[in-house]
């Protein structure tokens, strides 16, 4: 019941974080979506601004080219200065000719009222609309005879209209009106000048101001609203060149959605039938499959622990009845396979100690004995008591049954007894290098005769054309979980494709090597703690004998225990 409801709340929880889920993402790809509209329409903006200042810009280059023909006219200085050669129809002629440039500004474009020329010294002003005016009978008198100051190329404001100055080229300086001697005038209607421009742009412009560095010289507002929309006003600024005066344009981003809140509704009533569904569809997976399921994993996980004894049953369908039989029988067989490869290997194992404690080398006895013989004859008495204990404790330990492990120090003294008999057989002329602590291996225990069939195939084979003295270095450590131990004879060795050949048949744990101690060693090793122990041959480290390398890693013992 317990899993069922786990699942069952699974199951909601799952279905909980989908609606979650699905609504958030919703609710973030709409409002990206929106986002993503506005830098659109931004961008559309922008680049519908650069093009209406482009066009206008390009409409007063023309003006200017006008402007500077005029200014630039030799004549323009022979009306100014009334020259005496000149005739009275030269004169008008000229003055119909700048009246026809002039009224070519004019023409130029639609937001052009008129276009006019000042002549101080004629006191007059030449207009492209009504010709000849002079300056005291017009209303043009306050506008060229006051002092603001102007710059070339300039826009002034002034009676509810735009005024674009240019004069003299050889004035750099900005001047006041009624200082300059040729003053040529463009009068822009404010109006038009700005429905000129909002031509160019969409029809999201709310308004268009034109200003100078200190005033507002024209601004027109433009309004629309239509269909649902969000409200949020950009404003961009742009120069005009080549003047110095500035086009605000402030544009209404319109950003048009869906009704978000019935996509919404309409989702999530979705989302309740689909969770309906979901939880039928588990309710009945639940009891078709993960029920069952959940049975067999629960039993392979006890035979993962050790225990074989598992029993299946259940109402399932026929399929998983099936199954459970199957896989009953299975474990059954495997566990009986089991049982009876442990007691097999536990079996050769100890058959295998037994031989080789009746293997006992007759010579190595006779040895003994002859020796014990000699010193009682040099009346070595001490000596020969000496050696006494070291036979009777060795072949006490190798001869004994019924205990397999055995902690490491009675191993190790089993060791040290093996080399002080050699010791005595060799006189001396074989020295052991202990470099071991006995305090560092307390509470290890390791199987019998593991290390003294080491030192026996040493002493058999590195040093039978001994002429100088020999040495054996034993090292022994415990390094975490593992425990090492080398033994390195200084004898003769032998070459890299012989130690290849040993290593080759220690890891096929298969032949004869040498000695069947070595072979009997690793055998056991393998089998209590696994393929990672065991042993291996290499070349000495001082470029002479050979060292034997011995690990057991303590954490992996699989057979036989402590009897």
């Amino acid at each position: 019941m317990k899993g069922t409801l786990k699942v069952y709340r699974q199951a909601v929880i799952l279905f909980v974080t989908i609606i979650v889920l699905v609504f958030t993402t919703n609710i973030f790809f709409y409002w990206y979506n929106l986002k993503h509209v506005e830098e659109n329409m931004k961008q559309q903006i922008e680049q519908s601004t650069d093009f209406a200042i482009q066009q206008l810009e390009l409409q007063m280059s023309y003006v200017n080219q006008y402007c500077r023909e005029i200014l630039n006219r030799p004549e323009l200085k022979v009306i100014s200065y009334s020259d005496p050669y000149v005739r009275p129809w030269e004169y008008y002629a000229e003055i119909n000719d700048l009246r026809y440039k002039l009224n070519s500004i004019k023409v130029a474009n639609h937001f052009i009222n008129d276009s006019m020329l000042f002549i101080r010294n004629k006191n007059m002003v030449l207009s492209a609309d009504s010709g000849i005016i002079h300056l005291e009978d017009s209303d043009y008198q306050d506008l060229f005879e006051s002092e603001l100051e102007v710059s070339r190329l300039d826009f002034k404001l002034m009676n509810d209209k735009i005024y674009l100055f240019d004069f003299d080229p050889l004035y750099e300086r900005s001047k006041a009106l009624n200082q300059l001697d040729t003053v040529l005038c463009i009068e822009f209607e404010p109006e038009y000048f700005l429905s000129y421009i909002s031509n160019y742009l969409n029809q999201n412009l709310v308004s268009i101001s034109f200003l100078d560095d200190q005033n507002i010289l024209a601004s027109k507002l433009f309004g629309k609203e239509n269909g649902i929309k969000k409200k949020n006003i950009e404003v961009i600024t742009k120069r005009l060149e080549p003047t110095n005066q500035m086009l605000v344009f402030e544009f209404e981003l319109e950003v048009y959605g869906y009704n978000f809140i019935f996509l919404s509704v309409l989702i999530g009533v979705c989302f309740i039938f689909a969770g309906i569904g979901i939880i039928y569809y588990v309710t009945c997976m639940n009891k078709l499959m993960h029920k069952p399921i959940k049975k067999i994993i629960k039993a392979f996980k006890n035979v993962e622990a050790g225990c074989y004894n598992v029993e299946l049953t259940g109402h399932e369908t026929e399929e998983f009845t099936y199954l459970y039989e199957a896989i009953g029988k299975m474990i059954a067989r495997l566990d009986t396979s089991i049982k009876a490869q442990y007691e097999q290997k536990l079996a050769l194992q100890q058959s295998e100690i037994k031989q080789y404690q009746l293997q006992i080398n007759p010579h190595f006895l006779y040895n003994g004995f002859y020796n014990i013989q000699r010193m009682c004859t040099n009346q070595q008495y001490e000596k020969a008591i000496l050696l006494s204990k070291r036979l009777a404790s060795y072949y006490r330990y190798i001869t004994r049954n019924g205990i397999y492990f055995v902690p490491i120090k009675e191993e190790i003294k089993h060791m040290e007894d093996y080399i002080d008999i050699q010791t005595i057989r060799f006189q001396d002329r074989i020295k052991i290098n202990r470099l071991y602590t006995l305090q560092d291996l307390e509470d290890i225990k390791v199987p019998r005769l593991i290390f003294q069939p080491l030192l026996e195939n040493i002493y058999e084979h590195a040093f039978q054309n001994l002429e100088d003295q020999g040495n054996i270095d034993i090292f022994l450590c415990l390094d975490e979980e593992w425990l090492k131990c080398s033994i390195e004879d200084s004898g003769t060795g032998m070459e890299d494709e012989q130690i290849d050949v040993l290593n080759s048949q220690l890891e096929a744990d298969s032949g004869y090597v040498e000695c069947t101690g070595i072979l009997n060693v690793n055998k056991r090793l393998k089998l209590h703690y696994g393929k990672q122990s065991g042993l291996v041959y290499k070349k000495g480290e001082h470029g002479q004998g050979i060292r034997i390398e011995m690990k057991i890693d303590l954490k992996m013992k699989l057979l036989g225990g402590e009897e």
